[in-house]
């Protein structure tokens, strides 16, 4: 079963190691597979992480999208 994601126009989202980035329209994209996808909402940059809390939420982020996860 496919995961279906709406992305507005200009958003932007990870697929793995890939950042897309919509045009100026609406899309839905069917995504088949196991790679990690963290849509613009959720990604936290290093600069935000400035908590305890988002720290551990910027390190479980990288983790989630490495490729080697165990590094």
């Amino acid at each position: 079963m496919a995961l279906i994601i709406d992305l507005k126009p200009n958003e932007r989202l990870i697929i793995g190691s890939a950042l897309v980035t919509n045009d100026e329209a609406r899309t839905r994209l069917h995504i088949e597979g196991s790679a990690p996808i963290l849509r613009e909402k959720d990604i936290m940059t290093e600069a935000e992480a400035d908590s305890p809390c988002k720290k551990v939420y910027f390190t479980v982020q990288l983790m989630y999208i490495s490729a080697t996860p165990d590094s």
